[in-house]
């Protein structure tokens, strides 16, 4: 039986998950199940973004920790699927006779590939899963998970390969460049820009101890991971956990994705620590939607055109007045205003030009 998680009942009567270890509790607001679709499934529009995609759509879900939010994206997706459009027809012509032919739409392809240091807590909304009601009908696909790394399944008329990549994240997106799928610059500098403070021992950055992550044993590395099209970013506080909201690890991981290929990011925060590195990293940062007791979120793309609501020059002199707007260098937690470098980087962005 797990020692570090407790089940809490939230003021709307939903349960959750406590981390004891960490002294949070995962989706606070309203719940794992409602938080997962208003916060990332809804605002990332990811149902009907499969719906449009040709070839598989994929997913990262950066923070596995109960799997709400990546057992969420498939119920919901698969939903969507099920309620668009069935069977098309169409005539053709054969031997002189006029004939109507019906289609099925092909299966969709969900490549979900899911992020975590432990898998404790994945274990433990196994354990409770009647509790928290999202596990329902999934049981088996995250047990598999949990123990194989890796699952494949159908639902309807979508196919799901979902994977485990176990470890530490940081040190997982700097792998891109050690095997060579990126150019091996300096972390910290999206691409045209400038080293972002002292990215000296970017390499190790948060990294667990013992430096880089295995090899997974699921068999995935960042070589066969191909680039997603939406990003469930859902780790701890960066309070908790700053080594997960960095400016070299968004630069790394904006470098990770393919320009050609639309990607959105969600999160929980509207901090303008966090806003200010994702913008640094390369991203355009959007005002995210409401979630829970939360006003508002962010959202972040490798596209202007993917942000319903783009931070504007409103926000910059905000930033600018702030004590507690100098995003993240390293993984140690701190608060201060911006720099002069930082604020004239942060002016020359493209969004802001």
């Amino acid at each position: 039986m797990q020692t570090s998680y407790r089940l809490v009942r939230l003021r709307n009567g939903a349960c959750s998950v406590r981390s004891l270890a960490e002294d949070e509790t995962f989706h606070p607001g309203i719940g794992p199940a409602m938080e997962a679709e208003a916060l990332y499934v809804r605002q990332l529009h990811l149902p009907e973004r499969v719906q449009k995609t040709s070839g598989e759509f994929g997913i990262w879900d950066v923070g596995l920790g109960a799997a709400a939010n990546a057992l969420t994206a498939i119920r919901l997706i698969r939903d969507g699927l099920a309620a668009s459009p069935g069977w098309s027809s169409r005539f053709s012509v054969s031997s002189n006779k006029l004939k109507l032919e019906l289609q099925h739409p092909a299966p969709k392809i969900l490549r979900l590939v899911s992020f975590d240091h432990t898998t404790d807590a994945a274990s433990f909304a196994l354990e409770y899963g009647a509790e928290l009601g999202y596990v329902a009908g999934y049981e088996f696909a995250l047990a598999e998970l949990v123990q194989n790394h890796s699952v494949k399944f159908s639902v309807d008329s979508l196919q799901v390969e979902w994977t485990l990549e176990p470890g530490d994240f940081p040190a997982w997106l700097t792998q891109t460049v050690v095997v060579g799928i990126l150019p091996a610059v300096a972390s910290g500098v999206p691409p045209g820009g400038k080293v972002v403070g002292n990215t000296a021992g970017a390499e190790n950055s948060g990294a667990s101890p013992g430096g880089r992550m295995p090899p997974s044993t699921a068999g995935g590395t960042p070589a066969a991971t191909p680039p997603p099209h939406a990003i469930l970013f859902d780790p701890h506080s960066p309070k908790k956990n700053p080594a997960m909201w960095t400016v070299p690890l968004f630069a790394d991981l904006f470098r990770r994705l393919d320009p050609q290929r639309p990607c959105a990011l969600a999160t929980f925060t509207r901090s303008t620590m966090a806003r200010a590195a994702l913008l640094l990293g390369g991203f355009f940062v959007g005002v995210g939607h409401p979630s829970g007791l939360k006003e508002e979120t962010t959202v972040a793309a490798n596209r202007p055109d993917l942000l319903d609501e783009p931070l504007d020059h409103q926000w910059l002199e905000h930033a600018k007045h702030s004590h507690s707007a100098e995003p993240l260098s390293g993984p140690v937690y701190r608060q201060a205003p911006l720099s002069p470098e930082t604020w004239e980087r942060l002016r020359q962005h493209p969004q802001f030009r």
